[in-house]
């Protein structure tokens, strides 16, 4: 019994010392958490429909996260209104607000020519667009093409 005991203190001391070099390797342990572990720092993500909803909830973890957070608004006013929300949350977040109205050609192109004259990195596209007809997929299919090449 008492041999027993030996072992296990032994094992649980090898299981203790193992942990100890994962961690000191790598920076992380099997106790990290994904917010501990994730560093946004070097990305910028665009994420459309973000005035709202599951879009405005991705712009707000992200901006947490430390992404670059581009919001793409159809409305200006409220674009910046959720902005603002975010920055009272996350004071050192880094938000831009552009407009973007995914239903007319003429607003992708200037969204994309305005997100690449911020000289930014395209590393990910949030798009909250709920309407699936063809023609809402092909524009949002434009807005990446103008926007991602000159990311790359």
């Amino acid at each position: 019994m008492m041999l027993e005991r030996e072992r296990e203190r032994e094992r649980e001391r090898e299981r203790e010392e193992r942990e100890r070099e994962r961690e000191t390797s790598s920076g992380f342990s099997s106790s990290t958490t994904a917010e501990e572990a994730i560093d946004g720092s070097a990305l910028t993500a665009v994420v459309t429909e973000a005035t709202s909803g599951i879009g405005r909830e991705t712009a707000r973890v992200l901006a947490l996260r430390r992404v670059h957070v581009v919001i793409g608004a159809r409305d200006a006013y409220s674009g910046s209104s959720v902005s603002d929300q975010l920055l009272k949350e996350t004071p050192e977040a880094k938000i831009d607000v552009l407009e973007l109205d995914l239903s007319s050609m003429a607003s992708v192109r200037r969204f994309a020519a305005d997100f690449n004259s911020l000289h930014l990195p395209l590393n990910i596209l949030m798009s909250f667009s709920f309407n699936t007809s063809p023609t809402r997929q092909h524009e949002e299919h434009i807005l990446l093409a103008q926007v991602a090449p000159r990311s790359i």
